[in-house]
């Protein structure tokens, strides 16, 4: 029974995709009937170009969030590049100061010239956040590493060893 219902089903189907399209289509072609030559191909422009400059301006704008991206990830390697220095030299300082709490007196002058270098690396750090503290959202953020290491320098030599150890740690 199917393979009779077919050659009647298809030209039925194909009666109405044909009916569908020239509805779908009547109207341009009656435009296009109406227009001359040269007004018929300014529409065809037209209606190539407004897709054209729709995905290049997407495009376009895709390119800027990239670049946008790139250039705070560049901004951030900077920064970590600058704050990595104090962070060395406090784990050094860490280690002097212990071994000048077990008795080696020599690491005292050391100490304070390790003293010296970190806080001209937090000056660096200052300056590059003084600058990229807005793109990074760091505010405040190395006032508080300085008065942490303010806080050090004042009682590391008054203060027991773990106590000591405890507050380089936390910086």
């Amino acid at each position: 029974m199917r393979r009779f219902m077919l050659p009647i089903i298809c030209p039925i189907a194909q009666t109405l995709e044909n009916l569908f399209m020239s509805n779908l289509f009547s109207p341009a072609m009656l435009l296009m009937d109406r227009l001359r030559f040269s007004a018929k191909f300014s529409v065809l422009f037209i209606i190539v170009l407004i897709p054209l400059v729709t995905m290049a301006a997407i495009l376009i704008n895709q390119y800027q969030s990239e670049v946008l991206h790139m250039e705070n990830e560049r901004k951030g390697l900077a920064y970590v590049k600058i704050l990595s220095l104090p962070v060395e030299h406090i784990q050094q300082h860490r280690g002097m100061t212990s071994a000048y709490k077990n008795g080696a007196e020599q690491f005292k002058s050391r100490i304070f010239s390790k003293r010296q270098d970190i806080d001209g690396y937090f000056k660096e750090l200052a300056k590059i956040d003084a600058e990229l503290s807005a793109d990074l959202q760091t505010q405040g953020q190395v006032d508080n590493l300085v008065s942490q290491w303010e806080s050090i320098k004042a009682h590391s030599f008054e203060q027991d060893w773990p106590a000591t150890l405890k507050a380089h740690n936390a910086l």
